[in-house]
């Protein structure tokens, strides 16, 4: 992980903060765990001013 952030998550209820933590494009892959749904980074959002993409975890 590049860092570690709580964030407010919001919608049609009240805000609530949630752990978030900014990692690498190839963060996944270098651990070896792959999305059950979806698909994880791609390098072009990687960069500043590349697409803006979040991958969702569930507990």
């Amino acid at each position: 992980a590049l860092g570690n952030a709580a964030l407010s998550l919001t919608g049609e209820q009240e805000p609530e903060e949630v752990p978030t933590a900014r990692v690498s494009w190839n963060f996944f892959r270098v651990v070896g765990v792959h999305p059950a749904l979806g698909r994880d980074f791609l390098p072009e959002e990687d960069r500043a001013e590349g697409p803006r993409a979040v991958i969702l975890t569930h507990e």
